[in-house]
């Protein structure tokens, strides 16, 4: 009975002992795995090509995130570096995928104005009318937003939603209140922004030339609710005559 009882105490202790020693290689592998993808994203964002063909054959996971949530084809798309881009795809990176802060690689392509790599992402598939995920901003309204011309003519081509809505939170410096902004458009982006080339793009795209945007706010626990804007008022409250001229052509209403 006691030799039974050792040899199954002895049982036991292999068991756990096998049983830490896989818990112990399964920890080092995640935290090698995790290691790959940091150092994969840090080299595609830094637009060292070299570092991500070692990694990249090495196998690191191209669509896993760092630390903070980026991916490669994110980074790489924010620092216009097209041969990396170029890899990044080739070795199958999802050309849809949302990081952490909620926006795709041909947002961040087009927010920044890099025309060629929103050609390559649009050729790999990417969704031309994904919204962020926290206000719904599109590959478009960032375009606009920024005078980016040629990534506009890009996106209207692959079908963009040229009347695609965002709704935007912010605080009230100062005053503890917040301002929601809700309907903003691409056609507002670009009469705010006084870019005239691309308000005509966007009125032979059939952009809704009187679409509002409504203002709300709270200011001490009031809610205050101001008449809404349109791409005529934005254009004209910032002086941008020309835009307000050619809207007014196309329709727009005082």
């Amino acid at each position: 009975m006691v030799i039974l009882a050792k040899e199954r105490t002895m049982k036991i202790l292999r068991i756990i002992l096998k049983a830490t020693l896989l818990s112990a290689i399964l920890v080092v592998s995640i935290s090698a795995m995790a290691l790959q993808a940091n150092d994969l994203v840090s080299s595609s964002g830094k637009g060292n090509i070299e570092e991500v063909k070692s990694q990249l054959a090495a196998g690191a996971d191209v669509n896993a995130k760092d630390d903070s949530g980026n991916t490669a084809l994110a980074k790489a798309s924010d620092g216009g570096h097209i041969e990396i881009v170029k890899l990044l795809l080739a070795a199958k990176a999802d050309v849809n995928q949302i990081p952490k802060d909620g926006m795709t690689a041909l947002m961040i392509a087009s927010r920044n104005g890099h025309s060629e790599v929103v050609k390559l992402l649009l050729a790999a598939g990417a969704n031309v009318n994904i919204k962020e995920s926290e206000d719904g901003g599109s590959a478009l309204g960032w375009a606009c937003s920024g005078g980016h011309i040629q990534v506009v003519r890009l996106l209207l081509a692959a079908k963009a939603d040229v009347n695609a809505t965002t709704i935007t939170i912010s605080e009230v410096g100062g005053t503890g209140g917040i301002a929601i902004l809700e309907g903003d458009t691409p056609l507002m982006d670009a009469s705010g922004g006084g870019y005239t080339e691309i308000v005509r793009l966007l009125l032979a795209a059939k952009a809704d030339v009187n679409a509002k945007l409504k203002i709300k706010g709270t200011s001490r626990g009031v809610t205050v609710v101001k008449f809404p804007d349109t791409a005529l008022k934005l254009a004209s409250s910032h002086g941008h005559h020309d835009v307000a001229e050619l809207l007014r052509a196309a329709g727009a209403k005082e």
